[in-house]
Formats: C-alpha cells, sequence, structure tokens
C-alpha cells in the first residue's frame, strides 16, 4: 500500500456538508499544515488513525527525544520514503508541547 489518496476520497472526505469520522477529520487536520502532503498525511491516519491514538503513540515512548521522532519512520508516496526527523518533530511539537491540540 503506497497510502495516496485519489482524488475521489479526498474530495468525499473534504465535503461540509456530511458527518466525518475522527479519522477524516484528523486527516482534513493534518492537510491544513504546511509540509503535510496528501499522501504523507495518509500515512499518518494508516498508523495513528486519530488524535487519540497518536496521543497514546507518544505516551508511550519514554524520552521527549523518542517522542519527537516517533513519525519520523512512518512510509509514505510511491517511493516509499519515510515521513522524516523535520516533520516528525514539527508534529510533535503541534501535539505535544503547552499549548498543544491534544
Amino acid at each position: 500500500m503506497h497510502n495516496l489518496l485519489t482524488f475521489s476520497i479526498f474530495s468525499a472526505v473534504s465535503k461540509t456538508n456530511q458527518a466525518k469520522t475522527m479519522s477524516q477529520a484528523f486527516l482534513l487536520q493534518l492537510l491544513a499544515l504546511d509540509g503535510i502532503s496528501p499522501s504523507k498525511a495518509a500515512a499518518i491516519v494508516a498508523k495513528y488513525p486519530t488524535m487519540r491514538l497518536l496521543a497514546a503513540g507518544y505516551d508511550n515512548c519514554s524520552t521527549d527525544a523518542e517522542k519527537q521522532l516517533l513519525l519520523r519512520d512512518i512510509k509514505f508516496g510511491i517511493g516509499l520514503r519515510n515521513i522524516g526527523p523535520v516533520l516528525s518533530r514539527k508534529l510533535y511539537r503541534l501535539y505535544c508541547e503547552e499549548g498543544a491540540l491534544i
């Protein structure tokens, strides 16, 4: 699986006049962030389908350094590239530091 979003899936998830699952809402939130492509967002949501599960993933880490790199090795896209440490740290700051979203 390459974790690519097709236009039809993206279009269906993006409609504002329908109820969304927690995974769909999390996906849309990720897509709103700078540096997150549809394939990166889909790969993250495949591993952590909701923000609550991502928070649990962070809670299972024993150090801040481990938390910062939690998402680093998630594969995305056709070439199965890694999310990488820069984006992983960015998402850690967004979701885990003081005033974070979760």
